[in-house]
């Protein structure tokens, strides 16, 4: 995994966050929009992923990981089409 930080100024201190630490921030906001959409508080949602193609086990495993931890239950990580 490349590693580099993103970092915004928050009042005055730096905040840093990794990629998959990003992708998790962008995945809640999603399952907050999707909760919304479906007026559920209780259930959590079921999601296939769609990685790019050129992403590798390890890649596909990050992905999964941050939408889980993002609230998402993962059922499945397939390669987007050609």
């Amino acid at each position: 995994m490349i590693e580099y930080k993103i970092s915004y100024q928050e009042s005055s201190r730096v905040k840093a966050f990794n990629p998959i630490q990003v992708a998790t921030l962008i995945l809640k906001t999603l399952y907050g929009i999707a909760k919304s959409a479906i007026h559920s508080e209780d259930e959590t949602i079921d999601c296939v992923l769609l990685a790019p193609v050129f992403f590798n086990h390890d890649s596909r495993k990050r992905v999964r990981k941050a939408a889980q931890d993002a609230g998402w239950n993962v059922l499945h990580v397939i390669n987007e089409p050609c």
